[in-house]
């Protein structure tokens, strides 16, 4: 497999690189500006993620930043709340003007907070841990679907809530333990998808209180395509499994072919709001025997693209270029005006 990768020849003009997947490039690949990240996806964007010294890959700390990306205002990587704090799994409402995330303090209840890209705003919802947001088909509203009762960063209750009206909180699943990664929720809001809990990784009915056994894995990621995808990622952190869930079919993506990283592992897989592209965090190749835990300061946030058959990510795009551990990453694409 091959896969291409935007570098910048030595004038500074951007120039298409095609690169062996399984060798990699030896110089790595640089960062976008605005201009090829929107050629990249082929609409305006904008990505999330925290940051910090590179010490604590799974962002459980309170030494974190949050920080962002617009490909449309040409100010690059940016601070958007640079105090250091607990900061974590941060989301782009489906509008992607705002941000929700949640905090890991210990002791004590993880909590819920909204802020504007622009990091205005800022404002806390509720206790309990953002785990997927909704948007309602019927009005547009935005709903935040939170875990909470946790046992070891698994919940025993799930609810939802408007962002714009948090004291309306609705029961949504408490059948089983769900874990904090990778949870999902359908267009439809009829089904839920994650772990019940790790590393038990399927697809839940809502209605019907139960849920089906797809595989085992972590970080599970939801998106629809012609019809609801969904995958697991490996022990080895370097592939997805993805299933078709209505056509029952599965197949393995490779998720570490990014020019340069010459197989080293990755972390942070998730789709985005379009189905043709995912984002992740890595190099992740400091040593250990599980090296995405290890950390580093060299992880930095990427997107892939999906060939059209959804067999092999065809194309990845480098969004940032500095010296911390970026870690979580999050993307919103406008998918009404991407090709």
């Amino acid at each position: 497999m091959r896969a291409s990768v935007l570098r910048f020849c030595s004038c500074g003009c951007a120039v298409a690189v095609l690169c062996a997947a399984t060798a990699g490039c030896s110089s790595g690949t640089q960062a976008l500006d605005r201009t090829e990240v929107h050629a990249f996806t082929g609409a305006h964007t904008r990505v999330v993620w925290v940051q910090g010294d590179g010490t604590d890959p799974d962002a459980g700390g309170d030494e974190l930043i949050l920080m962002g990306f617009d490909s449309e205002d040409g100010k690059g990587e940016r601070v958007i709340l640079g105090d250091r704090r607990s900061r974590t799994m941060p989301r782009l409402t489906p509008g992607g003007d705002r941000i929700v995330f949640s905090t890991r303090i210990v002791p004590g209840p993880p909590e819920i907070f909204v802020v504007n890209f622009d990091g205005t705003g800022l404002r806390k919802l509720a206790d309990g841990f953002a785990m997927a947001l909704w948007q309602n088909p019927a009005d547009l509203s935005e709903w935040v679907y939170a875990g909470s009762d946790s046992q070891q960063w698994d919940f025993r209750t799930v609810t939802r809530f408007p962002i714009d009206a948090p004291a309306r909180r609705e029961l949504v699943w408490n059948t089983t333990m769900v874990s904090m990664e990778g949870f999902g929720v359908t267009p439809d809001g009829r089904y839920l998808t994650g772990m019940f809990p790790w590393p038990g990784a399927g697809v839940a009915d809502i209605a019907n209180k139960t849920w089906k056994k797809l595989g085992e894995g972590c970080y599970t990621s939801l998106s629809y395509a012609r019809g609801p995808f969904f995958w697991y990622f490996d022990g080895a952190h370097r592939n997805v499994t993805l299933v078709d869930v209505d056509a029952g079919t599965r197949w393995m993506v490779n998720l570490n072919s990014v020019p340069g990283f010459d197989g080293a592992e990755v972390s942070h897989p998730r789709w985005t709001n379009h189905p043709r592209f995912v984002t992740l965090t890595g190099p992740y190749n400091q040593g250990g025997e599980n090296q995405s835990r290890t950390g580093g300061k060299q992880t930095e946030v990427y997107i892939g693209r999906f060939s059209a058959d959804f067999s092999k990510i065809e194309a990845w795009a480098r969004v940032t270029n500095n010296a911390w551990g970026d870690s979580h990453p999050d993307v919103w694409i406008d998918g009404a005006r991407s090709p």
